[in-house]
């Protein structure tokens, strides 16, 4: 479950705009604790506690792949040779080094905004990655056509690449 940009919080700037992809995530983490506290009966994979307890930690870039650079994709050592469009930045959620959720954010012409709340599927899937890559260097590649993700972790200059098919 994920939710899409949000009003609830009262302290924006007025433009709506933060200087850093952390500060835009802090906002996020304030309207998604203010949705948690409201008394609404969802699941969405993190407890208001958690939420208040966790940090922003490294943002993490989202690219989709080109599908027709995909489908030629030969004898290639990258999926960086692939890529598409950039998409969000994924900030993780941190409590104690794990993912407790992730908020999206995408920078605008005059800063960051809050783009995505929540998100246990990538939740999940970035706590895996970050601990088994020792928290690496890590890219989030969505492929078109097939429902799944890529997540590409650099350790010492080479490319480990775990996925996460969607149903």
């Amino acid at each position: 479950l994920v939710f899409s940009l949000s009003n609830f919080a009262q302290d924006r700037p007025a433009d709506g705009q933060f200087k850093s992809p952390q500060e835009a995530a802090n906002q996020g983490k304030a309207d998604l604790l203010e949705v948690l506290k409201s008394g609404r009966d969802l699941n969405i994979g993190v407890t208001a506690e958690q939420l208040a307890n966790a940090v922003p930690g490294k943002p993490i870039t989202k690219m989709a792949l080109n599908f027709d650079k995909l489908l030629n994709l030969e004898n290639s050592q990258s999926l960086k040779e692939a890529e598409g469009e950039a998409l969000n930045t994924v900030v993780p959620m941190l409590v104690n080094g794990k993912v407790v959720t992730v908020i999206e954010v995408k920078q605008g012409s005059a800063g960051w905004v809050v783009a995505g709340l929540g998100g246990t599927s990538t939740s999940n899937d970035l706590s895996v990655v970050l601990a088994a890559s020792n928290n690496a260097e890590i890219v989030i590649y969505e492929v078109p056509n097939l429902q799944s993700t890529i997540y590409m972790a650099v350790m010492n200059h080479e490319e480990m690449y775990y996925t996460s098919a969607k149903e």
